[in-house]
């Protein structure tokens, strides 16, 4: 028997046991009985009791085309006077595409990273004939829709007074030179949770061509409070020449790499 290996119980499988999840919609499917008849005695039956057993399903997705109609009236009295609703707002001016459409794709995209090929794919199979260069379209204006949300959010957490910040490699298509390039995804960071404060937690990413320190200077330049890094040196720079707005807290897991 290998060292350790005693005293060490095999870990049980994970199964799903008990109730599935409160929170899913109920359907009933009941299984009567042919008559409500006794076959002893001729007289009817009352129900005592039942028998329920629950499986897990599901209802596969249903595409479906949402048609928007404006009824047009006209006066028979003057024959002048045509009145109709106006036209709802759309999320794409001119486009075949709803709200709905456009939040499922995109969260499918970047929530589920699935690509935007594969969802072309998958649109096909039920014989609906959409190429990616629309897709990405429909993204590129779901992003459009979204710059004033991500500003808020953005604007919000840089006013806290402690922030956690990090940056991690993004590759990106680069089709002039037939390869990917490697940007960054600066994620900046808020959680008062764990001491108890009052701020909701919140994240905000913002993307950068490169890990230059201006970057940082460009990201929290203007930030007054603690700004809790790794120790990159970029960071470093925000207190240098006489910066005073930042306090740098650092991790004591990148501390330790000293020893």
């Amino acid at each position: 028997m290998p060292d350790g290996a005693e005293g060490r119980g095999k870990r049980p499988a994970r199964r799903n046991r008990g109730k599935l999840p409160e929170h899913l919609p109920r359907i009933d499917v009941v299984i009567d009985v042919e008559s409500h008849i006794c076959p002893c005695c001729g007289e009817r039956l009352d129900k005592i009791g039942e028998t329920v057993k629950e499986s897990f399903d599901v209802v596969p997705m249903q595409y479906r085309v949402k048609r928007i109609v404006r009824p047009r009236y006209g006066c028979r009295g003057c024959r002048q006077g045509v009145m109709q609703a106006p036209a709802p707002a759309q999320a794409i001016d001119g486009g075949m595409v709803t709200e709905a459409l456009l939040a499922h794709i995109a969260v499918m995209k970047y929530g589920y990273q699935l690509p935007l090929y594969r969802q072309e794919q998958m649109f096909a199979a039920q014989g609906i004939t959409l190429d990616r260069q629309t897709l990405a379209s429909w993204m590129g204006r779901a992003a459009w829709w979204l710059k004033p949300l991500h500003t808020l959010l953005r604007d919000t957490v840089m006013s806290y007074p402690r922030l956690f910040a990090d940056e991690t490699p993004l590759p990106v298509l680069d089709p002039g030179r037939g390869r990917a390039k490697v940007c960054q995804f600066w994620a900046i960071a808020t959680d008062d949770r764990p001491w108890g404060g009052p701020a909701p937690p919140a994240v905000v990413y913002t993307f950068a061509e490169d890990r230059k320190a201006i970057r940082a200077k460009q990201l929290f330049g203007d930030y007054h409070g603690i700004l809790q890094v790794d120790g990159y040196a970029a960071y470093k720079g925000l207190i240098k020449n006489g910066g005073h707005l930042v306090q740098l807290a650092f991790c004591f897991a990148h501390a330790r790499r000293k020893f």
